[in-house]
């Protein structure tokens, strides 16, 4: 739960009106004579404060902050300066502020009185009304500085120093300092600081001077920013290491590294690709990088990674990458997520959006940007692939009656949380741009994308801009179509007849939502639909490609020959589903053969693949025709298209009982066996990247199918790695030591734990209490239970326990149990973003009507304490009644096909 503030504030007011404020934390500036025109007012009521928003009537112009921050101390001091304008009179200047203690107030040059607001307001009384025009406000102040959720202003400890981050997305911000904490109020920001000597101090703005104070402190003053909301507002203090990272792109961009000292050597990756990544990124928008300076501040947790203007916020397990660890994935996601990043340097900081409803316009606009800058700073990797997975998330998270769109109104704190939805915003976001992108040509999009850009720099801009800009440059059709995505939720689900007569055909298409039967939704919804068609003769010798705008339910493609083959999503580019039968989508899979030239690209099968999975779990074609595919799949010479084949491997083991339960390993041990074996634990000397991606995916799962080969494989392996740290290549480890706890002993139980206190990484420490949460012994796993909420650790580690026991058969029910007795305490120790995604976790861990009723008994009431918790938790429910709904349908058969193994 969540400290409030009130009973706090109500004592300041106290002090405040019996005229002993208290002493300020640092001197105040000189009072300022630019007092607006006052007019007595008559007694009032006590003022009620705002509910979400500020109400308008004061606007920020300049803010400035003076603060002393001492890393291991509980709060910092500071004072605020803020020149605002008032645009209608008032006589009281709320602002937001969360946690708080205001220990003296002006305005206008004049003593203010505080008025307590709630958790998320402070109100300045000034004593008469203040009519337009423009007034300053100070603020002394004090603030928390969080040593355990990693919120506001944050501190942890590397070793035997600590060290001083923030993070205020999206409202903690003030949590840190009083201030006007909302998109829209974007202003240029001076920051200087007091620091212990020793320290280095960094923000967003280059550091213009640095002079001793005496008693081993130093002032550090900081240029003024461009304009900035105040959730990118950031600052690190700390005996910092700063590592020169060379320069990038036009302006020769300076590019630093804020590390805790003497990990330097782990930077290597990250100073190859970095300069890469703002090149591209350049090129993109062909404007040079707008910050003048790029300090990259390696924050300790993968949280904490933020589009800070100037100071990018980059999780510590990404960027520090140990020389024997620099494996492929880890390349690839600080690559990745450092391209996301900094393409919000455009997408959010450049222009920002106006209100959190628009969040998307940040989110998956830099979802979709940074596979390309991505493919553009690592063509090799083909990295444009990936887009299909989240492709696939978003449309299976819109396949629900609690779909919501990718805008959606914000009236709420939980709305606000609710915005960062990962599945609707980020990946049906990216993917819908992509689809727009794809239909009117990469060129004209990203010209598209300029003249947004450029036409909203330094400023705010909202949905309507963004679709006006995108009518001006691509055409009215264009921006019609695309808020018919962005407005209502849902996936279309494409269906085709084909026609033939006189030698040509007719593609009749039909749109739909798509739904699972048990759904209450309205099927009968239509988008403006780019669709895309392929199709060709039995031989693929001849065929064309035609893509329409299925505007309604029907329309139709002519073709000029009667197709005998139709790939209903051209490139895979389309935010819609496929509706094949089995035998159609067996023809479709199949290896393309030599000659073909209507042939299936590798990321077009995948796709059909998602389309395959996803008519099962929809009940639109049969569980049994997916298994039977799988065997094929597996032998693909595309290792990529394996890969995915593993996704039709569709028995839900929530639904099993003991005896299926042991027949599903069975039969995962008889398909995947040999190839697993085969492959092995360790990489060939020659194998590619995607053979080692099928290792990574299939190795494990059969091995924690009980094959004795390979588990034995694994204790030999994870006894050598926990005793010399060599032995397994950074990306296998986790499923080896995961196994040989699955099937461990006391003895390698105490193992992990030794170790697990004994590391000082927390990358390592992290996947050793994951392990821990892997063991089936009943004894074992309640010790591992018992570690969940014990000091030695923290709780952002343990939870992992509580997912790997509440997703596995033999552990469910023992930790819903010990949850109904610690579930509060667990809560309260993370985040409102972390609390609810591990409630809606735990909820969507079961798959019946009893627990179902039971999780939304013990979550529902808690969800309405934690901001974005009722959306997730929503979601995870409706997934369960989906999942009851598709048992069943579906048991009986899956029941008769593991009845023979």
């Amino acid at each position: 739960m969540r400290p409030r503030v009130l009973h706090a504030l109500l004592m300041i007011s106290a002090a405040a009106c019996s005229g002993a404020p208290g002493a300020p934390a640092t001197p105040a500036p000189p009072h300022t004579t630019d007092a607006p025109a006052v007019a007595e007012l008559q007694p009032t009521p006590a003022p009620t404060p705002p509910t979400l928003r500020l109400p308008g009537d004061v606007r920020p112009v300049r803010m400035a902050l003076d603060l002393t921050i001492v890393p291991t101390a509980a709060t910092l001091s500071g004072h605020l300066r803020a020149d605002a304008e008032v645009v209608t009179s008032t006589r009281v200047v709320w602002l937001n502020g969360n946690g708080l203690t205001l220990e003296h107030a002006s305005v206008a040059g004049h003593d203010a009185t505080v008025i307590p607001g709630n958790d998320d307001f402070v109100g300045l009384d000034a004593g008469t009304a203040l009519v337009p025009g423009p007034v300053t406000i100070d603020v002394d102040f004090t603030a928390p500085i969080d040593h355990t959720k990693s919120q506001g202003v944050y501190a942890e400890a590397e070793g035997n120093d600590t060290y001083a981050y923030t993070f205020f997305e999206p409202i903690d911000a003030r949590r840190a300092f009083p201030c006007f904490d909302e998109p829209a109020a974007k202003v240029p920001w001076q920051l200087s600081f007091h620091v212990p000597s020793d320290h280095v101090a960094l923000g967003n703005a280059p550091v213009t001077a640095e002079h001793d104070d005496g008693d081993g402190m130093k002032t550090v003053e900081l240029a003024e920013t461009p304009p900035l909301p105040s959730y990118l507002v950031a600052f690190v203090v700390g005996p910092f290491e700063l590592v020169d990272g060379g320069t990038a792109g036009r302006a020769a961009t300076p590019i630093r590294f804020v590390i805790p000292k003497g990990r330097a050597a782990e930077l290597r990756w990250a100073k190859e690709v970095t300069p890469k990544v703002v090149a591209a990124l350049e090129d993109y928008f062909d404007m040079d990088y707008p910050y003048g300076k790029l300090d990259v501040a390696v924050v300790p947790r993968f949280w904490g990674t933020m589009e800070h203007p100037g100071l990018v916020a980059m999780g510590q397990p990404l960027t520090l990458i140990p020389p024997d660890q620099e494996t492929l994935p880890r390349q690839q996601s600080y690559a990745n997520i450092l391209a996301h990043e900094l393409a919000h340097y455009w997408f959010g900081d450049l222009v920002t959006m106006a209100w959190w409803d628009d969040t998307w316009l940040n989110e998956a606009l830099g979802e979709w940007l940074d596979v390309i800058i991505t493919d553009a700073a690592m063509p090799s990797w083909r990295y444009s692939d990936e887009r299909l997975e989240r492709a696939s998330w978003g449309m299976s998270a819109d396949e629900a009656d609690v779909a919501h769109p990718i805008r959606r109104p914000v009236d709420t704190r939980e709305g606000i949380q609710a915005s960062f939805d990962n599945a609707i915003t980020y990946a049906k976001g990216s993917t819908v741009l992509s689809m727009f992108e794809a239909w009117v040509g990469p060129d004209r999009w990203q010209g598209f994308i300029r003249a947004y850009v450029h036409a909203h720099a330094w400023g705010n801009a909202s949905a309507e801009q963004f679709i006006a800009a995108m009518g001006e440059a691509l055409g009215v059709e264009v921006a019609a179509a695309f808020r018919t995505f962005l407005d209502q939720p849902g996936v279309p689900r494409v269906t085709a007849t084909v026609t033939c007569a006189g030698g040509a055909g007719t593609i009749e298409l039909t749109q739909q939502r798509s739904l699972p039967p048990e759904a209450t939704m309205t099927t009968a919804q239509s988008w403006q639909l780019p669709v895309c068609v392929r199709w060709s003769d039995a031989h693929g010798k001849h065929g064309g490609r035609a893509c329409t705008l299925l505007d309604g339910g029907a329309g139709a493609i002519a073709t000029d020959a009667c197709p005998a083959r139709v790939l209903l999503n051209d490139g895979a580019t389309g935010y819609y589903r496929s509706t094949y039968d089995g035998a159609t989508a067996r023809a479709l899979l199949a290896t393309p053969r030599r000659g073909d030239a209507y042939a299936l690209a590798g990321i077009e099968r995948r796709m059909v693949i998602a389309d395959v999975a996803a008519a099962v779990a929809l009940d639109r074609l049969p569980v049994t025709d997916a298994l039977a595919m799988v065997p094929d799949l597996l032998a693909d010479r595309d290792e990529r298209v394996a890969v995915a084949g593993l996704s039709l491997m569709l028995i839900d083991n929530r639904v099993l009982d003991d005896a299926d339960y042991a027949r599903s390993h069975r039969w995962v041990r008889k398909v995947l066996g040999t190839l697993a074996r085969k492959l092995g634990w360790s990489r060939g000397a020659h194998d590619s990247d995607d053979r080692h991606r099928l290792r990574r995916s299939v190795v494990a799962w059969t091995a924690y199918a009980d094959d004795p080969t390979l588990v034995k494989q694994a204790r030999a392996l994870a006894d050598t790695w926990l005793a010399q740290g060599t032995g397994v290549s950074d990306d296998m480890i986790g499923g080896v030591l995961g196994v040989a706890a699955w099937n461990g002993d006391a003895a390698f139980f105490d193992r992990l734990v030794a170790a697990a206190k004994a590391t000082t990484d927390r990358r390592t420490q992290g996947r050793l209490i994951r392990a821990l949460g892997d063991f089936r012994d009943p004894a074992l796993a309640e010790r591992a239970r018992a570690l969940v909420l014990v000091d030695d650790f923290d709780i952002r580690e343990t939870r992992s326990i509580i997912y790997g026991q509440i997703y596995e058969n033999a552990t469910r029910e023992a930790m819903w149990t010990w949850l109904q007795d610690h579930l509060d305490d667990v809560l309260g120790r993370l985040r409102m973003d972390e609390a609810a995604g591990l409630m809606a976790s735990i909820a969507g861990a079961f798959c019946d009507a009893d627990h179902r009723a039971a999780a939304a008994a013990l979550l529902g009431p808690r969800a309405k304490t934690i901001d974005g918790a009722e959306t997730a938790l929503d979601q995870a429910l409706e997934g369960v009644d989906q999942c009851i709904a598709r048992a069943a349908r579906q048991l009986p058969a899956i029941q008769r096909f593991l009845a023979r193994y």
